[in-house]
């Protein structure tokens, strides 16, 4: 936890310079990182952003710490597919029929890494740390598609500078 927020810390301070140079510098306003104010409402849902995040890494973590790798790195990979269906569901994208063999695929190996962690002693219906990882790219998937949500309705350099740090307030209290 220590590392994501010196890592979180790192990224939010290197825009924090050209967060002020928009407040305070007229002439910064053509700039390309140039970040505009937002009012409270969208203060807060970046702030929400910033608790789905924290929150998926969270659960990453503790699972990272009690399972193999073989288990992990696997369930994590699966977070595209768990983003493409709500890309479906919420905002109706469509696939085209290689696509939806792809998924599929996915999904079936996905099934078969169930029986390569029986073999090393987890099941995956009864392991909570199989169950965290699971969370972790569920919520994971939840981020990417709310990061389409803010990114279609406000500043990507806004969304990006203020979400930086938010990040290291919702890590604070974990450490």
């Amino acid at each position: 936890m220590p590392v994501l927020f010196i890592s979180s810390l790192t990224g939010s301070l290197l825009f924090m310079p050209f967060i002020l140079l928009s407040r305070f510098s007229p002439s910064f306003s053509s700039s390309i990182l140039f970040v505009p104010q937002v009012n409270l409402h969208v203060h807060f849902l970046l702030f929400i952003k910033a608790i789905i995040v924290i929150s998926s890494w969270t659960f990453a973590y503790y699972a990272m710490k009690h399972l193999p790798v073989t288990i992990v790195s696997p369930i994590r990979s699966t977070a595209p597919l768990f983003t493409l269906l709500g890309a479906i569901t919420i905002y109706g994208e469509r696939l085209n029929l290689m696509q939806w063999i792809g998924v599929i695929v996915s999904f079936g190996f996905l099934y078969l890494f169930s029986f390569t962690g029986k073999k090393e002693g987890i099941i995956f219906r009864k392991d909570k740390w199989v169950l965290f990882m699971f969370m972790a790219t569920l919520i994971g998937a939840i981020s990417s598609l709310y990061d389409k949500f803010l990114i279609d309705r406000y500043d990507r350099i806004a969304v990006q500078a203020y979400y930086s740090c938010y990040n290291v307030i919702v890590l604070i209290p974990l450490l």
